[in-house]
């Protein structure tokens, strides 16, 4: 019982990282002409890794 309290936060917080990575890839698809021309792919990668890490680090902050 006290493991699942302990381990929600990380796990609410991975989840919205997830999310902001969805929400990412899905503003990168509504500019697929940036996506031909090459433009959208650091943006999307970058912004995607950044946002679940901030997440994971965050996360590991709250149980901690």
């Amino acid at each position: 019982m006290m493991n699942q309290i302990r381990y929600r936060p990380i796990i609410l917080v991975n989840l919205l990282a997830l999310r902001t990575t969805v929400l990412v890839a899905e503003w990168a698809l509504t500019h697929r002409e940036w996506i031909v021309r090459g433009k959208a792919y650091a943006p999307v990668i970058v912004s995607g890794f950044v946002a679940y890490f901030i997440g994971v680090v965050i996360g590991h902050a709250i149980v901690s």
